[in-house]
């Protein structure tokens, strides 16, 4: 069964008034939501509309859909709209000012190397290093010493090349296309963000997190301080209409009293050595850095985030700062480390969070060999921190793994490792960051306007700033720089990838091309890399693949053979859709679908917004094999080391979870989580929604919780300490959504299909229960309550039936200690997994404009009476 996402209306129109006026009393709902075809017919304004899972009748099928109630009607095609060009690029740069002792990074683009850069070209010189500190070079692909003579031999061929034709962004062009007009831009918003047709392309060499210049540098005790910093002259490798190199201010992370970088430096540390980070807020106090075109801020102050919190809704970010709290993710850490949304604080700690308990963090590093990463975690503006540049790699190393020439299982150690975090975003003009919110910015039209949202004047001035329920960016950045290469030995090469986007599912392929290509020709064959870990290990075993998944927030390592590559470039693609991603692979494989398919056609964004989709999010970075082997350091890796088995204990609870996706007070998409039957605590005893007057005018006051539930309602995943279990997620959503649980490690255990009631059809899951046949799982309306007392709109499950296993596609690699799932739609996920240390926890969707628009609730581990905060 495949499906894909559609729009429900989900109440009548009194109800729809009362949901956005937040009035306390509630009108009868209508028992049963008919669906009509209707193409002709319009949205109403300020006529709610509801995406749910539907049932797609043929593979790959796009239709249109009308939904109608009360002779109110709104169209929705499930096929791609309007298409829309963005393009992002941003570097590992930093603040240029040296500082003693400090790292020091160099994004020097090899001059020997003719790339193709588009049409517009740096008139600057090829050198656009980046400085972290002193004269220390970051880079690990200096070749001065070590390159080949094939770039200078291949200089001239690929100017000439250059010259003769335009440079296509499009995959698989079959060079047909008349290429001697003038440059083609491909700016959504043309003169107001960059035009990301028109920047260098693996030209700028990638910084490598794990380069030893670029490792914090603990004191004698295992101490550090690490302060959240800005920069104003972080270098993404962008440049202006003319050619100049563009600067890009950030929010970063930096040793205290050293440079301020994105990502920020690397920790490298001991499994079973703990470490001791205080983390200093040293932001200035000052309006936030993302700003509309117009320069007002895009921080949404209706969402439930840090400064709303009763007791904290005086506070401003203008007037009190930006609110920061890290978290390890993957880290296996005590509740009062753990980066918990309300553990935040203000600069210089003036204001803490409800939840926020003391200044030094301690991370016991009680795990096997790892790639964790560190990023901020604030509520309701983790997706924004994040954006701005707070994150980075924190790996631990083990008595296996332990990243010195002579470990024990032969893996490629440093110069022949590297972490790549891989980022979206998108960019104005000047090189300033550039986040949606408004009306007339990308996406809007689709998340605010066409969903029948209604923004008040007072609380949206101008309609905004408003989140919207996805971002994809048109620029694709490596730690920090656009689209950039890595110069390689002829060896293996051991890469620890990382998404750090904030919705992009990526689906990575590796593609040889001539030296100087920045595109894969049509019908060109994807080549094979060997995956052997993933977050929190090693693999159980190795395997060998030529596509892999990787969900927002996940790690992957994989080991790549640039050996026979000699003297030719290999491209790292992305595959992966402009869109939420909906599982079916097949349905936008550029890879296998080079032949006979317009990749335009296939990688369109979400809501089309032009006649032509995002050209440059495909390409992620290049390797060129151009470096002289070094037959001084033995390349003695062996795949058939890999072998790590997972083990625990047997489990003694199964609990049912959901995933959905609803309307917030605004109408506005608003993904949630929730419960399946009647909640219970870890007595087993049931869980009652309060009886407060909101409750009350909902009509749930006093039952047990289920259905769609808040970030602030009452926790209902409550494991006993010590304790193992199956969670079994339910995704009742159109769209496949990255979970992540923290504290824990799971082990994935296999799919179902979720077996639907005859009483649903491909449009509607929602049924009267008297309608139902009692033969599989359908869906009721339910009204939620937000933190404010106002009410939102979501879903129970009713009568949840199993389908038959579901075979786990080949790009997907599940056999290592996981924190984050690909949760499908229409399927069932299940995980296992001990809960070993006590207290408050949290577990969420990785997309982070889901996570802080509620999509994420409250992990309590043991007696939630025994906690002291």
């Amino acid at each position: 069964m495949v499906f894909q996402r559609v729009k429900l209306l989900l109440l009548a129109a009194l109800a729809t008034i009362m949901l956005i006026r937040g009035e306390g009393t509630l009108v009868e709902m209508p028992r049963r939501i008919d669906v009509v075809t209707n193409d002709a017919a319009k949205t109403p304004t300020g006529f709610l509309r509801f995406r749910s899972l539907t049932r797609k009748k043929e593979h790959g099928e796009s239709s249109s859909h009308e939904v109608e109630v009360k002779g109110r009607t709104s169209s929705e095609s499930s096929s791609s709209e309007e298409s829309s060009t963005n393009s992002h690029q941003s570097t590992f740069s930093s603040d240029k000012s040296t500082t003693s002792g400090s790292a020091s990074t160099s994004s020097e683009s090899s001059s020997s190397t003719s790339d193709s850069t588009s049409d517009t070209k740096p008139s600057s010189s090829d050198d656009s290093s980046v400085d972290v500190s002193d004269s220390k070079d970051l880079d690990s692909n200096d070749s001065s010493d070590k390159s080949s003579s094939t770039e200078d031999e291949s200089s001239d061929s690929d100017d000439s090349a250059e010259s003769d034709s335009d440079e296509s962004f499009e995959i698989g062009d079959s060079g047909d296309e008349d290429t001697s007009s003038e440059p083609k831009g491909c700016s959504i918003l043309p003169g107001e963000l960059i035009d990301p047709c028109n920047q260098p392309v693996f030209k700028n060499l990638v910084p490598n997190a794990v380069d030893p210049a670029f490792i914090y540098e603990f004191d004698e005790n295992n101490k550090i301080a690490v302060e959240h910093c800005k920069s104003d002259s972080h270098v993404t490798g962008l440049v202006d209409e003319n050619g100049n190199e563009l600067t890009t201010t950030i929010y970063g992370y930096g040793a205290k009293g050293g440079v301020c970088t994105w990502p920020g430096m690397t920790f490298e540390t001991q499994s079973g050595e703990p470490v001791y980070v205080t983390w200093e807020n040293n932001l200035p106090i000052e309006p936030y850095i993302l700003t509309s075109r117009d320069g007002v801020s895009v921080v949404d102050t209706s969402f439930h985030w840090a400064y709303s919190i009763e007791g904290y809704d005086t506070y401003s970010i203008d007037d009190n700062g930006v609110p920061v709290v890290p978290h390890l993710h993957g880290g296996h850490d005590d509740s009062e480390f753990d980066g918990n949304p309300e553990f935040f604080f203000s600069p210089n700690w003036e204001i803490r969070g409800p939840q926020w308990q003391q200044k030094e963090f301690v991370y016991d590093n009680s795990q096997p060999a790892a790639t964790n990463w560190y990023h901020d975690h604030a509520l309701g503006i983790t997706r924004l921190n994040v954006y701005a540049g707070m994150a980075g790699f924190f790996l631990v190393r083990d008595d296996q793994d332990t990243g010195k020439p002579d470990n024990p299982l032969g893996l490629p150690v440093f110069p022949y490792e590297a972490a790549f975090a891989i980022q979206d975003r998108m960019f104005k003009a000047d090189g300033s960051l550039f986040y949606p919110a408004f009306p007339g910015d990308p996406f809007y039209e689709g998340f605010i306007v066409e969903e029948g949202a209604e923004l008040p004047e007072d609380q949206f001035p101008n309609g905004g700033a408003t989140a919207l329920a996805e971002f994809f960016g048109d620029v694709m950045l490596v730690n920090g720089v656009a689209w950039p290469k890595m110069d390689v030995e002829p060896r293996n090469y051991r890469l620890r990838l990382l998404n750090g986007c904030d919705s992009r599912f990526l689906i990575i392929r590796f593609y040889k091309v001539k030296m100087g290509e920045t595109e894969v020709p049509t019908g060109e064959n994807p080549l094979e890399f060997v995956v052997i870990a993933s977050d929190q290990s090693l693999a159980t075993e190795p395997r060998t693949m030529d596509m892999l998944l990787i969900e927002p927030g996940s790690r992957y390592d994989v080991v790549f053979n640039f050996k026979g590559h000699e003297d030719s470039r290999i491209i790292m693609l992305n595959i992966g859709p402009d869109e939420p991603f909906s599982g079916d692979i097949d349905d936008f494989d550029g890879g296998d679908a080079f032949v006979g398919e317009d990749p335009q056609e296939i990688h369109v964004p979400y809501e089309a917004r032009n006649d032509s989709s995002f050209k440059t999010t495909r390409r992620i970075m290049a390797f060129d094999v151009v470096k002289c082997l070094d037959d001084s350091v033995a390349d003695e890796f062996d795949a058939s080391n890999i072998k790590f088995p997972i083990e625990q204990p047997d489990a003694t609870r199964t609990r049912q979870v959901a995933l959905f996706e609803g309307l917030d007070v605004f109408g506005r998409l608003q993904p949630l989580l929730g419960v399946i039957g009647p909640a219970t605590d870890l007595n087993g005893n049931e869980i009652l929604f309060p009886t407060s007057q909101p409750y009350q005018n909902a009509g749930t006051a006093g039952l047990p919780m289920e259905g769609t539930l808040e970030w602030h309602e009452e926790t209902t995943e409550n494991p006993k300490l010590d304790s193992t279990e199956i969670w079994e997620l339910w995704n009742m959503s159109g769209d496949a959504h990255p979970i992540h649980i923290h504290l824990v490690y799971f082990e994935v255990l296999g799919r179902k299909e979720i077996k639907f009631d005859n009483c649903t059809t491909e449009e509607d899951m929602v049924c009267d229960p008297s309608d139902a046949f009692g033969d599989g799982t359908y869906l009721q309306n339910m009204i939620t309550v937000e933190s404010t007392g106002k009410f939102g709109s979501g879903f129970k499950v009713m009568n949840p039936t199993a389908g038959p296993d579901i075979e786990t596609r080949p790009e997907y690699f599940e056999n290592a200690r996981k924190d984050v799932v690909t949760a499908l739609p229409g399927q069932i996920t299940t995980l296992k997994m001990t809960f070993d240390k006590p207290g408050r926890f949290v577990w969420h969707c990785h997309i982070l404009s889901h996570e802080d628009h509620e999509m994420m609730r409250v992990l309590y581990v043991g007696d939630p009476s025994e906690e002291t905060v």
